[in-house]
């Protein structure tokens, strides 16, 4: 019994620590569980453009209260962002959007999908779009992305859930554009 005792107060202060370094994700992922969620997002990424404008992408979304400000954070993905939390994209649990837009014209979109829905939505997208057209064998920062050429840009997605089940994973709409700017990805044209 005392060996028990000892495990479960092990396993406690274990579950404390990872929690005191892992704070401000555990919040991301609790409170859309314990508060209303956000919108289903319905329109797909195929059907974004970068010849879009943010009016263009508010209108297309009337359902998804997006709030928009300059961006400094992350200046590589645009210098204007807009961004709200959402229910699911695909029919797959997601937590936000963000739309990225570099001198007025679309440029990049991120949605955070849950550790827990990473497989779902992998298939998810699979089914809507194919097998990937592309992939990365060895991560960068930890990463190894899988992606798709669309008519209208690249979508890329985390080919491994991460290990901290707190991390979320991110879909990633990149306009030809962008991509360019970047010096191309590895997504080759799809045939």
């Amino acid at each position: 019994m005392k060996i028990l005792k000892t495990v479960a107060l092990a396993a406690l202060l274990g579950i404390s620590v990872f929690l005191a370094f892992n704070w401000t994700l555990f919040e991301d992922n609790i409170n859309p569980l314990l508060y209303r969620r956000g919108p289903d997002m319905v329109v797909r990424l195929e059907d974004f453009s970068e010849k879009m404008t943010k009016a263009e992408v508010i209108r297309r979304l009337p359902d998804v209260p997006l709030s928009c400000e300059d961006n400094s954070s992350a200046l590589s993905l645009g210098n204007h962002v807009c961004y709200s939390n959402i229910g699911s994209y695909a029919g797959v649990r997601a937590l936000r959007v963000a739309f990225f837009f570099l001198d007025g014209h679309l440029s990049n979109i991120k949605i955070d999908v849950p550790w827990w829905s990473h497989g779902q939505m992998a298939r998810q997208l699979i089914k809507d779009h194919g097998a990937p057209t592309g992939g990365q064998d060895l991560p960068l920062d930890g990463i190894r992305l899988v992606g798709w050429r669309l008519a209208h840009g690249n979508l890329l997605y985390n080919r491994d859930r991460d290990r901290n089940p707190l991390m979320w994973n991110t879909i990633q709409w990149v306009s030809p554009t962008a991509a360019e700017e970047l010096g191309g990805l590895f997504v080759p044209v799809s045939k």
